[in-house]
């Protein structure tokens, strides 16, 4: 898939709150300044610095699923379907599993090899 890191990759450090804000701001969900001063007036407002982190996260996590629920529910023919990947409700089923990582990449890549 192109533009996607392929499972032979490493995915490095995690993501910075500053990384998510701007991942938020281009989908049109935040609309903050995205600087130190507001993420630790936001950290202290939260209870803190570990909190916010976890907010921006759960917020970003809430914004695909809900893009990931509409995306499913558009009608595709079974070709279509097949090669935009497995359906969130699969990807749903692996996370509550708890092999979300190992099924993403072996699904990811059998739809990319079909």
């Amino acid at each position: 898939m192109p533009g996607l890191k392929r499972e032979d990759e490493t995915y490095g450090e995690p993501v910075t709150v500053e990384q998510i804000g701007a991942a938020l701001a281009a989908l049109g969900l935040y609309d903050g300044v995205n600087n130190t001063a507001e993420r630790e007036a936001e950290a202290a407002r939260l209870g803190g610095p570990d909190a916010y982190p976890v907010r921006m996260v759960n917020a970003l996590l809430g914004a695909v699923q809900t893009e990931a629920m509409l995306a499913d529910a558009v009608e595709l023919d079974e070709e279509a379907r097949h090669a935009a990947g497995p359906p969130p409700v699969e990807l749903a089923a692996a996370e509550r599993n708890g092999d979300l990582m190992p099924e993403l990449a072996a699904r990811l890549a059998a739809y990319g090899a079909g």
